[in-house]
């Protein structure tokens, strides 16, 4: 397991800049984890829009067991929650979309699934204006208005 750097241990020097790492597929490993706390960083970020619960707690129990081990102050640990996401409700007549394909988007209820895409939520599309992009399912789609 990796030894924490110098800059641990200078406490009599004080940092105006705090240094925070993400923790993603370069570096989840376990030598790769160590590596990266051993450089002294503040903070460890995890965008819980990445993976599941799971994952991050493996992660979370390493940094403590890391800091543990070494009988050091661990990093912060900074959680980037994903925010809200507008998702296609469950329709049985299905879409296969096609490029220059018209397509109706709306609320469920207020979209008639055989001629359009319900959504979740209860939302309006106020604001957007033709010639404009609404992308869909995390950017793979992208629909002009």
């Amino acid at each position: 397991m990796a030894k924490p750097s110098a800059l641990i241990r200078l406490n009599d020097m004080v940092r105006k800049t705090k240094i925070i790492a993400t923790v993603g597929p370069a570096s989840d490993s376990k030598a790769g984890l160590n590596d990266l706390l051993a450089t002294g960083l503040d903070a460890v970020r995890l965008n819980m829009s990445q993976r599941d619960l799971v994952y991050y707690a493996d992660i979370i129990q390493r940094i403590r067991e890391w800091h543990s081990e070494f009988e050091t102050v661990g990093p912060a640990i900074m959680v980037d929650l994903a925010g809200p996401k507008i998702r296609t409700l469950n329709f049985s007549s299905g879409w296969d979309l096609k490029t220059g394909e018209v397509v109706l988007l709306g609320c469920e209820g207020a979209v008639d699934p055989t001629e359009g895409i319900p959504l979740t939520g209860e939302f309006r599309f106020q604001g957007i204006k033709p010639g404009a992009s609404i992308s869909a399912d995390d950017g793979k789609i992208l629909l002009d208005v």
